[in-house]
């Protein structure tokens, strides 16, 4: 395999910088609205996880950068939500979202100086959204869906008829387990002089169960199957090898052949049990942010790029908990 390209490079406009801060504060308008302590995306939680994150030792010299530059066993800990700005029914068309923070990274970091590394990912491989200014107008006219397309088509134009196409195709009813999805960060992040998407694959056998029918069902589903055990995906990535591949347009796929860098296994636990309870509480309250990240794995692209004031204006509105160091992960059970 020869090595991914070193040649990928970012667009930055001008006035992006203010551009972004302004959708940042549109967002944060649209949380403060929703009362203390929400979240402006991903407000419904399916669960906060214990997991551990295991990183292969006999990966490629390419691969082997910041947190993956030597294998080793990591704790982490991992939050399932809708990516809805509401506590919709589960029954609904969504997308999905698993976050994951991992513990004991030392390094030097983009924000702070927190032993931790997060990565974000979505069950879709690229979202619908040509632009984050796009995406905005979609959120706040998502608030009234009733009036959802007018208000789009007024603001977009023909714009908005591909764009709500394309959500159709993307956007699906609930699953019938958000265990037995795949997961993808759709934006890429730097390797080192490299840039790759990174996906979860899961590994473990899927449910044979009936689907759910009530409107939380995905959250009983996940309970269920995190206190039997055995749920583990393989995190892969994707690197930038095609000099079609834009770094900035989040609404294409890559077609590298995906290199396993390690796997993630959740910690079989009772998430009823009081230290269960103790463990929902303190992940609802954590912030997961893919700028809390090393410099060797900055965020690419616009998308990722919104999502740093956009994240810094949500955080701090609800308030959200300290930075974990690892010594509290036992305490969980």
């Amino acid at each position: 395999m020869s090595p991914p390209r070193t040649d990928w490079n970012e667009t930055v406009a001008p006035d992006e910088p203010a551009l972004l801060d302004r959708l940042a504060k549109q967002l944060g308008e649209l949380q403060q609205a929703k009362g203390a302590g929400e979240r402006t995306l991903h407000a419904k939680s399916h669960g906060g996880l214990r997991a551990t994150l295991t990183v292969k030792d006999d990966l490629p010299a390419h691969a082997k950068q910041g947190l993956f530059a030597k294998g080793g066993t990591y704790q982490a800990y991992v939050r399932l939500s809708n990516g809805s700005a509401k506590h919709e029914d589960d029954r609904k068309p969504d997308l999905r979202g698993l976050a994951l923070k991992v513990l004991g990274v030392s390094g030097k970091k983009l924000l702070f100086d927190h032993p931790t590394q997060d990565f974000l990912f979505v069950d879709v491989p690229k979202l619908p959204f040509q632009t984050p200014e796009e995406f905005v107008t979609f959120i706040k006219a998502a608030q009234s869906p009733a009036t959802l397309p007018f208000v789009l088509v007024a603001r977009l134009g023909f714009r908005a008829f591909g764009l709500l196409g394309a959500l159709a195709k993307s956007v699906k009813g609930g699953p019938p387990s958000l265990l037995d999805l795949q997961y993808h960060t759709v934006g890429a992040v730097t390797f080192g002089p490299y840039a790759a998407r990174l996906h979860l694959v899961p590994v473990h056998a899927k449910t044979t169960e009936p689907k759910g029918t009530g409107p939380k069902y995905l959250a009983d589903e996940v309970a269920h199957r995190v206190k039997a055990g055995g749920i583990a995906f393989d995190l892969t990535a994707q690197f930038h090898e095609g000099a079609g591949e834009s770094i900035e347009d989040a609404t294409t796929t890559w077609a590298s052949q995906p290199v396993t860098l390690g796997r993630l296994e959740l910690v079989a636990q009772d998430l009823g049990s009081a230290e269960g309870q103790k463990l929902q509480r303190f992940v609802t309250e954590a912030s997961f942010d893919p700028w809390h990240a090393l410099e060797a794995h900055r965020p690419l692209g616009v998308s990722m790029r919104a999502r740093k004031p956009a994240y810094l204006v949500s955080t701090t509105s609800r308030k959200a908990g300290k930075e974990p160091d690892g010594s509290e992960w036992a305490s969980f059970g």
